[in-house]
C-alpha cells in the first residue's frame, strides 16, 4: 500500500480528492463488517477471509486519516 501524501484540509481540491479515496474504503469496511456479523448460514465470505481483508482496509483507512495535515 502506498502512503498518501499529506493534504491540507483547507484546500478544497485536495480535500475532495482525499474524500474520493476515503469513501470506497469506508463503504468496503461497512459491507465487510455487515457480512462478518451475519449468522453463519447467511455470510458470503469465511470469517478468516473477512478478518484479513478488514485488516488491510483498516490499514488503508489509518493511512488516509494520517495524511490529513492539521498543522
Amino acid at each position: 500500500m502506498r502512503r498518501p501524501s499529506k493534504i491540507d484540509p483547507r484546500d478544497p481540491a485536495a480535500f475532495a480528492t482525499w474524500l474520493a479515496e476515503m469513501r470506497p474504503v469506508v463503504a468496503d469496511l461497512h459491507a465487510l463488517t455487515f457480512d462478518a456479523t451475519a449468522p453463519k448460514g447467511q455470510r458470503r465470505h469465511a470469517r478468516r477471509h473477512l478478518r484479513e481483508v478488514m485488516r488491510r482496509r483498516f490499514q488503508t483507512l489509518t493511512a488516509l486519516l494520517a495524511a490529513v495535515d492539521t498543522a
